[in-house]
């Protein structure tokens, strides 16, 4: 009785270990960093993408979305912002809605995401900014919101597939490998406030970021990339670098 006993112990002991494992796979850490660190980083103004654009991604390689949902939820409540909490679990709720009703098919599933990212945010960003009676006046700003929501969720995908993937060796194009180092940029971002003996940590990452890759990659696709991240900071993570 005890070897059967003993048996069922160890089955079950393994079954945890085996969910623990599959719950912080290294793809899951990935995603839960990110939403920790950028569940608070805003676009140039107060709108704060991030989240959401995480959220989508994540529908995107199959990551359990209650697990980014609670790690933004996390990184929010380190910065007391029970608004933004409200907003993300609205949008949680209203993307999966979207998801549940909206059937596309024939296309590849990054942008069938995108559809129906841009359509949950587009909702989100009008039904918001119509019940605070602020929609013509903002419009411009909320359609700006929407389309850069976007663009940021295409290089979040590219570049999440290329960090995700980097182990297994496959080869990209120079495209993804910018998109990863863009991504990787964004990430950084979040160290902005940070300074050490008088630098700001940011520049400093990122520096070092543009070294190797340009050291690995050769000196145009460094200088490109080097362009692309500071352009990505001053535009889409108010990131200012001087």
């Amino acid at each position: 009785y005890s070897k059967y006993l003993d048996n069922d112990i160890d089955e079950k002991v393994s079954s945890v270990f085996s969910t623990i494992k599959k719950v912080f796979s290294f793809k899951n850490i990935i995603f839960i960093l990110f939403a920790v660190l950028l569940a608070s980083k805003t676009l140039v103004g107060s709108f704060m993408p991030f989240n959401y654009v995480v959220l989508a991604v994540a529908s995107a390689f199959e990551v359990p979305l209650l697990l980014v949902l609670i790690s933004s939820i996390i990184g929010l409540a380190v910065t007391g912002n029970s608004s933004a909490i409200i907003m993300l679990v609205i949008f949680f709720l209203l993307y999966n809605l979207v998801t549940a009703i909206v059937n596309i098919e024939g296309i590849n599933k990054k942008y069938t995401i995108f559809i129906k990212f841009v359509a949950s945010v587009g909702i989100l960003q009008l039904v918001t900014s119509f019940i605070t009676g602020a929609l013509f006046t903002e419009l411009f700003q909320v359609l700006s919101s929407i389309i850069l929501s976007g663009i940021i969720y295409l290089v979040t995908v590219t570049g999440m597939n290329v960090i995700i993937n980097l182990k297994n060796g496959f080869v990209y194009t120079r495209e993804e490998s910018i998109m990863m180092i863009l991504t990787i940029a964004m990430l950084l971002s979040a160290f902005s406030p940070v300074s050490v003996l008088g630098f700001k940590l940011v520049e400093i990452l990122a520096l070092v970021l543009i070294l190797i890759y340009g050291w690995s990659n050769g000196a145009i696709l460094g200088s490109t990339a080097g362009l692309m991240l500071g352009l990505s900071y001053t535009i889409l993570c108010d990131v200012s670098m001087s």
